[in-house]
């Protein structure tokens, strides 16, 4: 814990089960791996296979009611993954979450 504000974006989002973010980090880690290259926001579909979408739970506030929270539709999404290196050169994940595809959602 910082003792900071805690930042938030525009979606609450999460992963439905744990084995799927294990798999997307172990895509992730390979991508790095592979290209030499910090990981990038990648599509859900690319990440997970076809239909991952599904298995995943967002919500957004309703601009035309800020006390009511509405569900994301994650169709055509993406997982964005941060990762920091640690002083041995290695890798570990700082955080990974979906996002709804660009002008789905207010």
């Amino acid at each position: 814990m910082t003792g900071r504000a805690h930042r938030v974006g525009a979606f609450a989002t999460r992963f439905d089960n744990a084995e799927d973010m294990a798999r997307a980090d172990a895509y992730f880690r390979a991508e790095m791996a592979r290209t030499g290259e910090e990981a990038i926001e990648t599509s859900i579909e690319d990440v997970l296979g076809p239909g991952a979408e599904e298995r995943f739970t967002g919500y957004y506030r309703d601009p035309a009611n800020l006390d009511e929270f509405k569900p994301v539709n994650f169709e055509g999404g993406t997982i964005m993954p941060l990762y920091r290196q640690n002083p041995d050169g290695t890798y570990r994940l700082h955080t990974m979450f979906a996002n709804p595809a660009p002008g789905r959602h207010p």
